[in-house]
């Protein structure tokens, strides 16, 4: 039987993943749902990222040397496995053993993201000094997951004062918690683009491409234009963080897991040097934006508590289903399984594949 071939494949694969998301999250209460499930799925993302990123898909050798669908399950529960004990562990250090609390949330929120930059933006480094890859895998997970959490400590949470599980929480640092995590998965958003970029304009300067000057470049770029992209937008432009969380980064980030992960690149895949990144990048923000209107229109359908819920209830539970449950379920579809059965055989991942 004839295969199906890209970008068809991918586009198939991507509604595929969003109807098994919608199925997870219809059974679930709108705190039950945005709390522990979404809290519980995201835990696994880190992972998945690394593998992907980290081992491209080549460890551990036990693993990998298994056929389809056998090797996607396997990967899958070495997945559960490390999201169980991540969860467990987060739930009493950070979390404070006093359930699905903002302050865990913001922290394996966190970990998303520096498990990215370190994987991606920084290669792996100093963890690819390790003779052991898969051994050096988890210990740059442990690294992103301790980031997290230190950066956690340098945020406010005073909004959340009000609350029973507060009390004795709050880091009271010196930057306001929506503000730290809003900027950080902008910064992400944009670290994103310059995978569609392929690090152009840092990549035209020979001088520049050296490492870890190209890195470190990277990595202030991100940070510099994501913070100035999240003031222009809630100070100048007055949204709220959560509304410009699901307007701006989020739905950029998910539309860039189709366009370079699960379509690999194909739609642009006639397009050459910087015009290919614009055009892949514009692609992103329009598939993106598409998808999150989608989820916003499906919302009332799915939890109908949100009808009544305050909007950021809403912007939370719109963030939790796009990146909390539908990006793992879509990374997980890719880089586990290879997109079995639509593509039988090893499908290897473009240079440009996020995840």
């Amino acid at each position: 039987m004839k295969q199906i071939e890209q970008p068809a494949r991918g586009l198939i694969a991507t509604a595929a993943m969003i109807a098994l998301a919608f199925l997870l999250i219809l059974p679930w209460s709108l705190n039950t749902f945005t709390g522990i499930v979404s809290d519980a799925v995201m835990c696994s993302v880190p992972f998945t990222m690394m593998a992907s990123i980290f081992w491209k898909g080549e460890h551990p050798h036990a693993i990998t040397r298994l056929r389809q669908p056998l090797q996607g399950f396997a990967y899958l529960g070495l997945a559960a496995v490390v999201a169980v004990v991540t969860l467990g562990l987060a739930w009493f250090t950070v979390g404070g053993n006093r359930g699905a609390t903002p302050f865990l949330a913001f922290t394996l929120i966190l970990s998303v993201a520096f498990t990215f930059w370190w994987s991606s933006v920084m290669g792996g480094w100093p963890f690819s000094l390790m003779k052991n890859r898969t051994l050096a895998g988890f210990v740059l997970l442990l690294g992103a997951y301790l980031l997290a959490a230190l950066v956690t400590r340098t945020f406010s949470f005073s909004f959340l004062s009000e609350a029973p599980f507060y009390a004795g929480m709050d880091p009271s640092g010196p930057i306001p918690a929506w503000d730290g995590l809003v900027t950080v998965v902008t910064s992400l958003a944009i670290w994103f683009l310059l995978v569609h970029l392929e690090m152009w304009p840092i990549s035209k300067f020979a001088g520049l491409r050296r490492q870890p000057i190209e890195r470190l470049i990277s990595t202030a770029a991100g940070i510099a234009i994501g913070l100035g992209l999240y003031l222009l937008g809630t100070r100048v432009f007055h949204a709220s963080p959560d509304g410009f969380l699901v307007t701006v980064p989020v739905p950029f980030l998910f539309g860039t897991t189709v366009v370079l992960t699960m379509v690999q690149g194909s739609l642009t895949s006639r397009l050459r040097g910087v015009a290919r990144g614009a055009v892949s990048a514009l692609l992103a923000i329009v598939i993106g934006q598409a998808l999150t209107w989608g989820y916003h229109a499906a919302m009332p359908w799915l939890t109908p508590e949100t009808q009544t819920a305050p909007s950021v209830d809403q912007h939370i539970w719109v963030a939790s289903a796009l990146l909390g449950v539908t990006f793992p379920f879509l990374t997980m579809y890719q880089d586990f399984f290879r997109l079995w059965p639509l593509k039988t055989d090893r499908l290897e991942l473009m240079d440009g594949s996020v995840s």
